[in-house]
């Protein structure tokens, strides 16, 4: 009969202070960090890990429901995958899940994390080759909370069901892909209601493509923007290779809150700034706010607009703003501005 090692053995412990759940380490036992102070899961391998949580909770602050560390020697091959049902954090600095990994893909499926510490961070995935990122239902009530961050080299995959913070400077889905690697990222919905806060913010280098696909995005709160995506050119040459595309495709984006003053002053709809060709196809655009865009898009190429339905409601607002070296086109179906010194479509070529 195979002998369970020492520290293999905490770590079934550690397992079972959650409920339902397993958690199974690949190839040789890991060496476990300092146990969290609740019943969370904390595993350091230099293999692979896997982990099936069940139901966790914790409560004390900077505390992981659950945290997954794989050092390895850098090669690729390495991964850490998470799945679980339920994870709830209430503690300032807190993480629901958080997978790590410098040598390979992590994977992190789940039904639904909650958060209601400040400072607190739903998801968590950092990785060297590519992030995936499933979950049904993500919400965070502190302020300076984060639903979903994700940061991998190799690119990322985000499919999320509901999203929603309610805290200040508090954002939804927030993505980074630092050499290259596609970002993938499709959505019911997102809504954030705090100042400051953004639903939807992607940043990638070495002209990534882009593509923010599916259903409905909401904010609420002053200075916060729907859907952010800055594409760069920059970093290491030669590692790129095409510019890729920026793909937009939603049904409905909206900030502020009609008729509620300031609310969503300087809160564009969707705001780009890219290298690459740019397509935007959205079924509703509304803006409740002055200074706030429908759609602000700046490229090096094409750049084409599509809007079934878009109104902006406040002063020097705009519908459309598009600039590009290369091609312009803007399609609107129903175009209402209500507000002094507000723009119907602008555009530049």
């Amino acid at each position: 009969m195979r002998r369970t090692s020492p520290r293999r053995r905490s770590a079934e412990l550690m397992a079972g202070t959650a409920l339902g759940c397993t958690l199974m380490v690949l190839a040789a036992a890991p060496a476990l960090a300092d146990e969290p102070a609740g019943p969370g899961i904390r595993i350091e391998s230099d293999a692979p890990i896997n982990i099936d949580a069940g139901v966790i909770s914790t409560t004390a602050d900077e505390e992981f429901g659950v945290l997954a560390i794989l050092d390895g020697d850098g090669s690729a091959g390495l991964n850490v995958t998470i799945t679980g049902a339920s994870v709830s954090t209430s503690g300032e600095s807190a993480v629901g899940v958080a997978g790590v990994n410098n040598s390979g893909d992590v994977t992190i499926d789940l039904g639904q994390v909650t958060t209601t510490g400040g400072s607190a961070t739903g998801i968590y995935a950092n990785a060297s080759g590519v992030a995936t990122v499933h979950a049904d239902v993500v919400s965070t009530t502190g302020d300076g909370a984060a639903g979903v961050a994700v940061n991998a080299d190799g690119g990322a995959v985000v499919e999320v069901g509901e999203v929603s913070t309610t805290g200040m400077n508090a954002n939804g889905l927030v993505v980074y892909s630092d050499l290259g690697g596609a970002v993938d990222l499709a959505l019911d919905q997102v809504r954030t209601e705090g100042d400051g806060s953004m639903g939807v913010q992607v940043e990638a280098m070495l002209g990534a493509p882009i593509s923010v696909t599916g259903g409905s995005v909401s904010t609420r709160g002053y200075s916060s923007v729907g859907v952010s995506i800055y594409q760069s050119d920059e970093g290491y040459p030669d590692l790129m290779a095409d510019l890729g595309a920026v793909t937009v495709d939603l049904d409905s984006v909206e900030t502020g809150v009609e008729g509620e003053g300031n609310a969503g002053d300087y809160s564009d709809a969707v705001r780009i700034n890219a290298k690459g060709a740019v397509n935007v196809t959205i079924d509703t655009v509304a803006t409740h706010g002055e200074m706030s865009r429908g759609v602000a898009v700046t490229s090096n190429e094409a750049v084409f607009v599509q809007v079934g339905e878009l109104s902006t409601e406040g002063a020097y607002a705009m519908g459309v703003d598009a600039f590009s070296e290369g091609d312009v086109r803007v399609d609107v179906g129903t175009l209402t501005t209500r507000g002094d010194s507000a723009f119907g479509i602008v555009g530049a070529s």
